[in-house]
């Protein structure tokens, strides 16, 4: 039996015999397989919780979550599935039954500070660090997806800020936030640690305000870090609205093309963060904006980032899915504020359609 507390084992008891989330789940629309959503899940769950052993093939199904939330905010009474989605991966950790792609992730934090098994940054990235002075009232924190897996996102951020006559600077060697660990692993004093240490490195900067550019990042700042009661000393903004009101105050001057843009909401800005209006008043300001129906909180998660990195199958599926409504607009080009759903999109993009991600948008504009 797993050791899950109460409050969680009455989710998975209520979760098992509700279907009403089925139609909202991006994996279990995906790949139309029950186990994909939240009751199935909740239904093998029980079974451990009943005595019965957690199967391998269990331990897979309760990582081919994307913890996008979206049960969550749909769940008519209230319920959160991704508590006992985490509280299954921390009792897969004690029992060593981690899937051995997730091992190897781990190991690459562990290893290298990063999910990717980088050891260096790109060289153009590393040169605007150089660039920059050691201390300075805004800290902007890239994140690892966009310092080794989209440098180019990177430099393009650092650039804007640059031209709107910021004083900034980026940590030449930038902790991991520790989110990716605590998904993999649930809220286990290993994973708390590295919060602890990112903060740390953090605060030492002395910086009045965190930009996190990655929403993934933001969402860790401003969530995860309180709920493990660890503390960070300057104001946590969004890249997105730190952008938006940039441009609002004539520090950044786009100019309006006649590109027609459709907007994907990362679910970690729109429905962790309720931020949907700074990224869609930046895009206005730089072309002009076809919404997808499903949008703001009941965005369709892509496939998520971390979930890409061991179960990259179904995160096709998803982003393909993500594509189709995205073309329905008529739109030209898809805009992504997460370097994370970037990459992921990057991977099943259509021909006849462009990828972006914001920071370029804006910087194309202000060009």
């Amino acid at each position: 039996m797993m050791g899950m507390a109460a409050s969680v084992q009455r989710i998975v008891d209520n979760c098992r015999f509700c279907w009403m989330c089925r139609h909202i789940c991006p994996v279990g629309n995906a790949t139309g397989t029950e186990r994909n959503n939240a009751r199935g899940r909740a239904l093998n769950i029980s079974l451990v919780n009943r005595g019965y052993s957690f199967t391998e093939d269990m331990v897979d199904n309760v990582y081919e979550c994307a913890l996008c939330a979206a049960c969550t905010a749909n769940c008519a009474t209230g319920f959160d599935p991704t508590r006992f989605v985490k509280a299954a991966r921390m009792e897969a950790a004690a029992e060593g039954l981690i899937p051995e792609p997730v091992v190897k992730i781990l190991a690459s934090i562990a290893e290298y500070g990063n999910p990717y098994e980088a050891e260096t940054i790109d060289p153009d990235l590393q040169k605007e660090i150089a660039s920059l002075p050691r201390q300075a009232p805004v800290l902007l924190y890239l994140g690892s997806t966009a310092r080794y897996l989209n440098p180019k996102a990177a430099v393009t951020a650092i650039k804007l800020l640059k031209k709107a006559g910021i004083s900034f600077t980026v940590l030449q060697d930038e902790p991991d936030s520790g989110l990716y660990k605590l998904n993999l692993l649930g809220p286990v004093a290993e994973a708390r640690n590295d919060l602890v240490k990112a903060a740390e490195g953090i605060n030492a900067t002395k910086a009045e305000t965190l930009v996190a550019f990655s929403p993934e990042s933001a969402k860790a700042f401003l969530r995860d870090y309180p709920e493990q009661n660890v503390s960070l000393t300057p104001k946590i903004r969004t890249f997105t609205s730190f952008i938006r009101d940039l441009i609002a105050e004539g520090a950044l001057k786009p100019r309006r093309s006649r590109t027609l843009f459709t907007y994907h909401d990362p679910c970690t800005l729109a429905r962790d963060l309720e931020e949907e209006s700074p990224p869609r008043e930046i895009i206005s300001a730089c072309g002009s904006l076809k919404e997808m129906y499903l949008r703001g909180k009941n965005t369709v998660c892509c496939g998520s980032g971390l979930l890409a990195l061991y179960k990259p199958e179904l995160t096709e599926k998803t982003a393909a899915v993500r594509w189709q409504s995205a073309k329905e607009t008529g739109a030209e080009v898809l805009v992504t504020a997460c370097p994370a759903c970037h990459n992921v999109f990057a991977k099943t993009k259509p021909k006849d359609m462009e990828l972006c991600g914001l920071e370029t948008v804006v910087w194309e504009a202000c060009k």
